[in-house]
């Protein structure tokens, strides 16, 4: 009986002798995919998939989908936050503040690969190429969305006028 190890090496030496790999020509056209769950409906009901054939274009899509859409959201609602969940009804844990809730991002997928995530440079690199100057709320960083929490407060501002 042949160990299951001299198989799989016997196979892939017939495929490399044969001189063919079974990939499909559309794949390694446009080997980028970005998929994205729409956040108005519940977690794999409705996904939304675009292929690339660079990472650039990817990256732009998916970081345009991250501006446009929070996709921290499951049919509509914040699953984070969801008082009915068992830790938050038997007091172990505080119902979190949704300014806490880091941004969601669409990952990029390379034909082959692991996925890739959106990082925070990136984002600032695509609003600056296409003149975005005020950001949704939920595409900041926890941090600078605490800050500007704070700053514009209420009890910040004063009814004094521009002068």
């Amino acid at each position: 009986m042949a160990h299951l190890t001299q198989l799989w090496n016997d196979k892939l030496k017939n495929i490399r002798q044969q001189g063919r790999l079974n990939i499909n020509e559309h794949d390694i056209e446009k080997r980028y995919r970005v998929a994205w769950d729409d956040p108005n409906f519940g977690q794999g009901e409705k996904v939304h998939e675009e292929h690339y054939a660079t990472h650039p274009e990817a990256l732009d899509y998916a970081i345009g989908i991250g501006l446009k859409y929070d996709l921290r959201k499951r049919n509509g609602k914040f699953h984070q936050v969801d008082p009915e969940q068992s830790r938050f009804k038997s007091g172990f844990s505080e119902l979190p503040d949704i300014s806490a809730i880091p941004a969601v991002w669409p990952t990029i997928v390379c034909y082959g690969h692991m996925p890739q995530s959106v990082e925070e440079d990136e984002v600032i690199r695509y609003c600056i190429k296409h003149n975005i100057t005020d950001r949704p709320e939920w595409t900041l960083p926890v941090k600078e969305r605490l800050e500007q929490k704070i700053h514009n407060a209420p009890e910040r501002r004063t009814k004094a006028g521009p002068l």
